[in-house]
């Protein structure tokens, strides 16, 4: 059973233009139970914008124990690279489970945070779109457009592969660098999630057993020298 503590809806500072205080991208609210644990539905429900929007999940994000939970209700647009960027780090580093409810609308960058959490709940409206990012690359000297936007172009290739590994397959994640807009309904996103979680799973025990062997390796040298 839960008591409720707080429900808190996170305001921003107000514009100098503006005269009323503009409402925050994220609220949550906060139950805990009698051991002391405590559970966290956060809700994303807009577009993502910058990182400084996101100030007080990136506490919550760190501060969590690993007897909490977190739930994050998501349905978004997408947004920014950047704070999609910084978000999915921040959940993977998260000492609590991370579970992403996928809303109605899960695209761009709110579908890759989605697929940096630990599992997912989805419904009979949940849905995800992948595409490439877009950018304008602004105005300036040609050489420099030319090189900023070259820079921009790898920097998402390289998203779009380690984000969708496992999770689309080479073809489409080539499709999709080309231009291409995958929909998936929510009985094909629970069989690629299902795919996905055990690809990722096997990632990890093969890093770890990897660990072991390069301790267990570094040991040897080290007695050995010792012997010498």
């Amino acid at each position: 059973m839960y008591n409720m503590i707080t429900n808190l809806v996170i305001t921003c500072n107000k514009n100098d233009d503006d005269d009323e205080e503009d409402v925050s991208k994220v609220s949550y609210t906060i139950t805990q139970n009698q051991q002391g644990w405590s559970k966290f539905i956060v809700r994303m429900h807009n577009p993502i914008g910058p990182a400084s929007e996101y100030a007080n999940l990136f506490n919550l994000l760190d501060s969590a124990g690993e007897d909490d939970e977190i739930k994050l209700d998501l349905s978004s647009p997408g947004g920014s690279l950047d704070t999609c960027i910084l978000l999915r780090r921040a959940i993977k580093d998260c000492a609590a489970p991370v579970t992403c409810r996928i809303g109605p609308t899960c695209a761009s960058a709110a579908g890759a945070i989605a697929l940096a959490c630990d599992g997912w709940e989805v419904d009979d409206m949940s849905t995800m779109m992948v595409h490439t990012g877009s950018f304008a690359p602004g105005y300036g000297k040609v050489h420099d457009i030319h090189a900023a936007s070259a820079h921009t172009l790898e920097q998402i290739r390289r998203f779009v592969r380690s984000t969708y590994k496992n999770f689309l397959t080479d073809v489409e994640i080539d499709a999709v660098l080309d231009g291409k807009e995958m929909y998936i309904g929510p009985e094909e996103l629970e069989g690629r999630l299902g795919k996905y979680s055990e690809a990722r799973e096997a990632e990890y025990r093969q890093h770890f057993e990897d660990m072991i062997a390069s301790q267990d390796e570094t040991t040897l040298e080290e007695v050995l020298v010792i012997l010498d």
